[in-house]
């Protein structure tokens, strides 16, 4: 018998109980028959070893993965609170909170892969966080500068934006200018992004998906972890909801002011808000997926009381008395009725369709009938609460019209012929991720007065936005979380608690099997059966009808939606990974322990590589959106206060410093330009204003006529002599003609950054008395803010009146 080498201690360390057992055979004398007996001894020693060796490991893993469901629940919950997390400030805020989660999601991984020995597809990262790393990446390239030969030939629509709707003269100007900043912008090779500002901040979605997904997969396997996602998501969804309907009742029968402005959680002021949200649709589709939770945490509870009791006609009477399923059931049919009352016909479409694939997974054979009862109960108990509410012909109304045909007047659908043309010119690579308010305006031919920052279709939205790549990524992560539920649905554990507890008593004395993770929740257990239907009926219901209320909204793109669907994923991508790496029929992996080893660098850097997109991206989205947030409250300020007296106007003298500030560190922030250029004219008017009725005894409201920039210009074309006297004798004694000059420049620097704003055109065209060539420019800018700016009757009448003060009757 070949003598036995003893194990090394890093050998040791890796395989406990191997270690311990070997050591006992050696210690043992050898047996006479010349076969080899184990002491049964040996193996009880070896357990409980392994178990003493894995326990410690398993408590802080535990704690630091509870820790990380905590901080994404509040986090996601907390954006939803903050006006529905459409404001640059919150996604600032989100994409901070997930940098600082990321070194937790890094312990986390580690504790796994040391725990591990078998499971090689669960460390893996999820397929979703792979393509949303690879959209990260192909837009950031967007953002890179580029010749215009190469871009002539995968985006053709982005040189015509940089070359053709550019002045001449203009370009030219810049190019000659005595500031450095000005001339380093318009020497500077274009992008293919029509909007390079905005493309850099809605970069901040996919890599804040992507890390969501990361760390829900590493944490959400776990029944307590996903559990207390579930729960805190349909509290906080039922709250929205009941508050909601409370603040649409109040918008809906007070007419007076005073009354209006007494809301408890929807945003004073706000065109059509829901809850916390802005926007009912987005609030809707909030909803929609807090109902998914909250089916989730009620096939749970129904489950694991059916598990304790026989499932007999008494034990479906039974569990009517289990205040928890009651309070679910009341919790959900709050919802609903809040997602009818928000008025949202895509978000009551998508609870539809989301109730349709719910009940077709679940209602088979003779067990339809209960559930489809409850189900008709609960819808007509919310639709009777609307009714006590006095909402219920208003919310009947408005859902008549997805029957009568009303639906098809909505303004969205002939605006997506107008995004599907604009899309055919920015092939191959798109326009830029997050550009579509600027893209799709030189081919707008139906989209009639109102300006769509989104598309309120996101099918149309990523079509013009990343041309023939972004939508086959999408598709193919939808097919492949399909998928996911499919492979989850097979080895779904519908089976009775005995049958669980049987097999697992099975697979563990099943020869050659290899020892479980350690830290991931027991597949055997009746608890974490009940967990993985909960979390397979929730995405069942979520998936149809997000696709659903997407195709109308843009929800997704905020942070609200896109971290509590992120998580999902990732707990479903989990599930999934750890179904496929179990032999059919038990819990047992099928992945043997050299494969394992093997293949384990090859995860370590997989892994690595994706850790490093997602810090980087997380730390460049955080720089990018608080940039973009000191801007957004800064515009905020400046226009509302818009219709004020120039003489009552604030102080903006700390506005002008802090854009000023965000250019020094963004000079190519395209938005920042802009607004300081509003900014430092609202301050010089302020100071004209002051100056007229403090010294000349002008009233406030004709002193804001005077000191208007188009007043100053109208009066400065007025006479014959205009190049003898020059703009010097307009210009008040607190103003400075130099501020003037300035705002002009930074007004130009907002044009060569985003060559298809028409806002920076209209400024353009007001202050172009300021330079004796830069009038030239001016009838090309009136003719293309002509075609970019929405044709409402209001915007329309501004134009006229500038064309009428210059360049005289050549433009109409």
């Amino acid at each position: 018998m070949p003598p036995c080498l003893p194990l090394s201690s890093q050998t040791a360390n890796r395989y406990p109980y191997q270690h311990v057992l070997a050591q006992h055979i050696l210690a043992s004398p050898p047996p006479i028959t010349g076969t080899v007996r184990i002491d049964p001894s040996a193996i009880s020693i070896a357990n409980e070893h392994n178990e003493a060796t894995r326990a410690a490991p398993r408590r802080w893993l535990d704690a630091v993965c509870v820790l990380i469901v905590v901080a994404i629940s509040a986090l996601a919950i907390w954006t939803a609170w903050d006006f529905g997390g459409g404001y640059r400030r919150t996604q600032a805020a989100a994409a901070i909170g997930m940098l600082a989660l990321m070194p937790l999601g890094c312990l986390a991984w580690w504790g796994r892969r040391q725990a591990r020995t078998g499971d090689l597809v669960s460390l893996r990262p999820p397929l979703l966080t792979v393509l949303a790393c690879l959209v990260w990446i192909i837009g950031v390239c967007q953002c890179l500068p580029l010749g215009s030969g190469l871009r002539g030939m995968i985006a053709p629509g982005s040189v015509a934006a940089y070359e053709d709707s550019l002045p001449a003269s203009l370009v030219e100007e810049a190019h000659h200018d005595q500031a450095e900043w000005l001339r380093s912008i318009a020497s500077r090779p274009a992008p293919i992004t029509v909007a390079a500002t905005f493309t850099r901040a809605a970069l901040s979605g996919p890599v804040m998906f992507a890390a969501a997904c990361w760390l829900a997969a590493l944490c959400f396997a776990r029944r307590r972890c996903g559990m207390l996602l579930l729960l805190a998501t349909a509290v906080a969804g039922g709250g929205f909801a009941f508050f909601g309907l409370a603040d649409g009742l109040r918008l809906s029968r007070d007419s007076e002011v005073e009354l209006r402005q007494r809301l408890i959680i929807s945003p004073v002021g706000a065109d059509d808000p829901f809850g916390p949200f802005v926007n009912n649709n987005t609030g809707a589709g909030y909803l929609n997926l807090a109902i998914g939770c909250a089916v989730g945490v009620l096939v749970f509870a129904v489950r694991r009381n059916q598990a304790k009791r026989n499932p007999n006609r008494a034990w479906r009477i039974e569990r009517l008395q289990d205040w928890r399923i009651v309070a679910i059931v009341l919790l959900i049919g709050v919802m609903i009725a809040g997602v009818m009352g928000s008025q949202s016909r895509g978000g009551f479409l998508g609870m539809a369709v989301g109730f349709t694939a719910l009940g077709c997974f679940h209602l088979r054979g003779r067990a339809m009938f209960v559930p489809l009862m409850a189900g008709m109960i609960v819808l007509g108990a919310a639709w009777t609460f609307l009714g006590s509410l006095g909402m219920q012909e208003q919310t009947g109304q408005r859902l008549k019209t997805l029957t009568d045909g009303g639906a098809l007047e909505d303004p969205r659908l002939s605006h997506w012929q107008d995004g599907w043309n604009a899309g055919q010119h920015y092939l191959v690579t798109g326009a830029g991720i997050g550009s579509y308010r600027f893209a799709y305006l030189p081919y707008q031919r139906l989209s009639g007065p109102g300006w769509f920052v989104n598309a309120d279709g996101m099918h149309i939205e990523w079509w013009v936005e990343g041309g023939i790549w972004l939508l086959p990524l999408v598709v193919i992560g939808v097919l492949g979380l399909i998928r996911q539920l499919q492979r989850i649905s097979r080895h779904s554990p519908t089976r009775s608690c005995d049958a669980i507890r049987s097999n697992a008593i099975l697979d563990s004395t099943a020869p050659n099997s290899t020892t479980p993770d350690s830290t991931a929740p027991d597949n055997s257990s009746p608890d974490d059966a009940c967990y993985t239907s909960a979390m397979l009926s929730a995405m069942t219901f979520v998936l149809p009808s997000l696709l659903v209320t997407q195709s109308f909204d843009f929800g997704i793109l905020q942070p609200p939606l896109l971290l509590t669907f992120a998580v999902l994923c990732g707990a479903i991508s989990e599930l999934a990974s750890r179904q496929a790496t179990l032999r059919p029929g038990t819990t047992t992996p099928r992945v043997s322990p050299t494969r394992w080893h093997s293949s384990r660098s090859l995860q370590t850097i997989l892994t690595i590589a994706v850790v490093g997109i997602l810090s980087v991206g997380l730390m460049v989205a955080a720089s990018d959106l608080r940039d973009a947030a000191a801007v957004e409250r800064v515009g905020i300020l400046h226009d509302r206060h818009t219709q004020r007296n120039a003489s009552d106007l604030p102080d903006f003298e700390d506005a002008i410093r802090s854009m000023q500030q965000v250019v020094a560190r963004s000079p190519h922030h395209s938005e920042a330009h802009l607004v300081l250029a509003r900014v430092m004219m609202a301050q010089q008017r302020r100071l004209g204003a002051m100056y007229l009725v403090d010294q000349q005894n002008f009233a406030a409201k004709e002193a804001t006529r005077w000191v208007s920039p188009r007043n100053v210009r109208r009066a400065y074309y007025s006479g014959n002599n205009a190049d003898r006297l020059g703009i010097a004798p307009f210009i008040l004694p607190p103003q400075s003609l130099g501020t003037w000059i300035e705002a002009r420049k930074h007004a130009l620097a907002a044009l060569l950054l985003c060559p298809l704003d028409d806002r920076a055109r209209i400024m353009l065209i007001e202050l172009d008395m300021l330079d004796n060539h830069a009038g030239a420019a001016s009838p090309e800018l009136l003719s293309q803010a002509a075609t970019l700016r929405c044709r409402n009757p209001r915007t329309l009448r501004q134009l006229e009146q500038l064309a009428k003060v210059h360049p005289g009757d050549t433009h109409k």
